[in-house]
């Protein structure tokens, strides 16, 4: 199974239109995938526990069962925040790590979109990203895609054009044969 994660808690992102497309795409061939969204989190506060499995809130754990253990590759969709990424996933990275994360993430592989308003499509978040998933173990594809102008991409309906679901399939295809 394909975990496909929206790595922000924004509501009405355009990254989750971005991950409901990826979504679509597997669905059409196939192939069998879960999206996860990072809205799960809301109202979720940073406290000391979030680092310890009995007193953490059990949406992490839950994520981290459900999206990441159950999962045989992941793609995560991640939007640019100030140059990096946001820090609700990165929080939620965090608070799972300290577990088991040889379970957690060793070996699995993961695949990089980056989305961004603006030129880049999030190339430093996904170089960041990417060097932290190699660090707990994963492999990182290194066909990452930046999405770069996401608000000139859509239709009048709000579907990415399809140039880029185009580009979307390529990516898919060649982290199905990775």
């Amino acid at each position: 199974m394909i975990s496909i994660i929206s790595a922000t808690n924004r509501r009405d992102a355009k990254t989750l239109t971005v991950a409901k497309t990826y979504k679509s795409i597997l669905d059409e061939m196939g192939t069998p995938s879960a999206l996860f969204s990072m809205e799960a989190f809301n109202g979720m506060l940073i406290q000391e526990t979030m680092y310890d499995g009995e007193q953490q809130d059990p949406r992490i754990k839950k994520f981290q069962e459900e999206a990441i253990i159950s999962a045989d590759r992941l793609i995560i969709v991640l939007p640019e925040y100030n140059g990096g990424v946001p820090g609700i996933f990165k929080f939620v990275v965090d608070a799972m790590s300290v577990k088991d994360y040889k379970q957690t993430f060793s070996k699995r592989k993961v695949c990089l979109t980056g989305v961004s308003s603006g030129r880049a499509g999030n190339l430093r978040g996904l170089d960041y990203l990417g060097s932290c998933l190699q660090y707990l173990g994963m492999n990182v594809f290194g066909g990452k895609l930046p999405i770069s102008g996401i608000n000139t991409l859509l239709t009048e309906e709000g579907a990415l054009n399809e140039n880029t679901q185009n580009a979307i399939q390529k990516q898919i295809d060649s982290f199905l044969a990775y």
